[in-house]
């Protein structure tokens, strides 16, 4: 195989769509990074570029990236949702729905464009408190629970007893 050289390297383009899904989506969007990695062995990625979707953007351009490396192996691109210093995170109460994450150009044709798609779709499960939290935990719910039904329970008790005096 020849080696490429730099007026010889074949580039592709990259693009990245998020959809956001579910019930209840926030007016605003939060923020979402994008990290855009690259492999030629399958198992040790590096980080090409990180860019984020605002609340404007469905579309966000990579630009172009070669397709292989110095010595002519292909590269194998993959996106990740990320923290903006590359860590993986996805939006607070959203799931993050795997669609086309991993793509490989063709090393011989060049100017191809990739558009990868993200979907994240609105995790609508209650939330469920910290037990740390005070200001809401499981234990003040239970206690909230249980002083309504002895506040009942009281209640009948007085009932009757009142009843039995007549």
């Amino acid at each position: 195989m020849v080696k490429p050289t730099p007026s010889t390297l074949k580039t592709s383009k990259v693009k990245v769509e998020l959809e956001w899904e579910g019930n209840d989506l926030p007016t605003i969007k939060p923020n979402t990074w994008v990290t855009l990695l690259r492999t030629v062995d399958g198992e040790h990625y590096e980080k090409v570029k990180i860019q984020v979707f605002t609340d404007k953007d469905s579309v966000i351009d990579f630009g172009k990236v070669p397709t292989t490396d110095k010595d002519g192996k292909v590269y194998t691109y993959r996106i990740v949702q990320t923290d903006k210093s590359g860590d993986p995170r996805v939006p607070e109460g959203f799931e993050q729905k795997l669609i086309d994450i991993t793509w490989t150009p063709d090393p011989l044709e060049d100017g191809q464009v990739h558009t990868f798609k993200l979907v994240n779709e609105k995790n609508n499960a209650p939330r469920i408190p910290k037990t740390s939290d005070t200001s809401g935990s499981v234990y003040g719910y239970i206690a909230a629970a249980f002083a309504d039904i002895a506040s009942v329970i009281g209640g009948v008790k007085l009932r009757k007893k009142d009843d039995d005096d007549k």
